[in-house]
């Protein structure tokens, strides 16, 4: 952490003037990126990741999320099988089976800095991913010399998630009939995403920054009709998916003309329902139970070796009988406090139990009742947290102190596309994310020198 041990080292030379500085950033960042994921709040300066660091990071996620793909053939012979396996509703099965030819794969890859480096808790495969308006964050700091000249001094440089996603947006969209603008729909589920929406309108204002028309709407005000997804009387070209998986089986066949407008090509679909499916927290087990049978090529094997926590189905009610699952009395020879337990598909840190945060009775009786669902779950090693030193403001005072960064890499069709990081403060491990209060703040990398 030579590149944050640096910035606290320049912090505290100047403190005298650094903290009304950073007092005055801090208000200027509450009032203009505060309230993009409430009740989080952006810390002052930006975390930075040493150059290796992030190189190994980037090249883990870009072959790990681009094998995804194969995941279903390779451990259970075909889709359909994987699909019944991994005890997929029924009402989801059509959404993961279509294919989508102007899809574009949006993924944040989540990292948590352990004893042994940095290991991945997940990856998000979807438009409903946090953190994509980061850039406003960075864009703000590059205004304060006191950081903004350090940054520099240092070749650090950051990238705006949204630039690079409408970059390759504008590209899906040069085979469709568009009159002028393309129009892109930032689109919920209806009756959710309130907490979401201030992110969700600054999206909209960036894509249309970057050449679109966009609004925000959800799925059901949409029809697809004549080869054309309609919003009202005005044809969609893209469709910014901010609705989950998790959503649709309340009423799956309201969204259906998203899907079949994806499906013939019609629209472009950020991201596609199987690629958000295939990076589920089920993906860590199969991604292991590939490397045991020798299924994957080296670098693979190597990535998923020192980036990927052992991870294992639940077996229980109606498991499935191939791949990597684990019964209750063999769960029961580990202890909790090495393990967490998830859904394999939810979001927000939903059903997750940490064991080492968890009464042991609660724990197995959280196990027991997972394994009697109709819902698969994955257990998983827990990622011991490696706290590093980190600055920030309390009470007026500039204080350095252990922090846990969890750093999302966004890429985009496996091109480089930023960095979000939320903290979590302290040394004991406990989940990171909106839910649970993480400040967050851009991430910053050394410049790659170009041949």
């Amino acid at each position: 952490m030579r590149l944050n041990a640096a910035l606290i080292d320049h912090l505290v030379a100047h403190q005298s003037a650094a903290v009304p500085v950073l007092r005055e950033l801090r208000a200027e960042l509450r009032s203009t990126v505060g309230g993009l994921h409430p009740p989080a709040e952006p810390m002052e300066v930006p975390f930075l990741v040493e150059s290796d660091d992030h190189e190994h990071m980037r090249r883990g996620a870009d072959v790990l999320v681009t094998g995804l793909a194969a995941l279903p053939e390779m451990v259970f012979g075909d889709l359909e099988t994987a699909i019944r396996e991994l005890r997929v509703p029924q009402a989801i099965a059509p959404f993961l089976k279509e294919d989508i030819p102007l899809g574009v794969r949006l993924a944040r890859s989540d990292f948590l800095r352990g004893p042994d480096g940095w290991r991945l808790c997940e990856i998000n495969v979807t438009g409903a991913a946090g953190g994509l308006a980061v850039g406003d964050y960075d864009d703000v700091v590059r205004r304060y010399p006191l950081v903004a000249d350090f940054l520099t001094e240092h070749r650090l440089a950051s990238v705006s998630p949204i630039s690079v996603l409408a970059g390759a947006v504008t590209e899906r969209c040069a085979g469709l009939a568009i009159d002028d603008r393309p129009a892109v729909a930032v689109m919920d589920w209806q009756g959710v995403g309130a907490e979401q929406e201030t992110e969700q309108r600054r999206i909209a204002d960036l894509y249309q920054a970057h050449g679109f028309d966009a609004m925000l709407c959800h799925h059901r005000e949409v029809r697809y009709r004549a080869g054309r997804l309609w919003l009202g009387r005005r044809p969609i070209q893209v469709v910014h998916r901010a609705f989950l998986l998790e959503d649709l089986p309340t009423d799956p066949a309201s969204a259906m003309p998203v899907l079949e407008a994806a499906a013939d090509g019609s629209i472009v679909l950020i991201s596609t329902f199987r690629d958000e499916w295939l990076a589920g927290k089920a993906a860590f087990a199969l991604l292991h139970e590939a490397v045991r049978r020798g299924l994957l090529d080296r670098d693979t094997s190597a990535a998923v070796g020192s980036l990927v926590p052992p991870t294992w189905l639940l077996a229980g009610e109606g498991a499935g009988q191939r791949g990597p699952w684990l019964s209750l009395p063999e769960l029961r020879g580990r202890s909790p406090g090495e393990l967490v337990l998830k859904p394999a598909n939810g979001s927000g840190g939903a059903g997750v139990v940490l064991g080492v945060s968890t009464p042991e009775p609660a724990f197995w009786s959280s196990a027991e009742q997972a394994a009697r669902e109709d819902r698969t779950h994955v257990v998983q090693d827990l990622i011991m947290p490696d706290p590093v030193p980190f600055p920030s403001l309390d009470g007026g005072r500039l204080v350095v102190s252990p922090w846990q960064p969890l750093v999302g890499m966004f890429q985009v069709d496996g091109e480089d596309a930023g960095m979000w990081v939320r903290m979590r403060p302290g040394v004991a491990p406990g989940m990171i994310g909106r839910r649970f209060h993480a400040p967050w703040s851009g991430g910053w990398a050394p410049v790659v020198p170009q041949c």
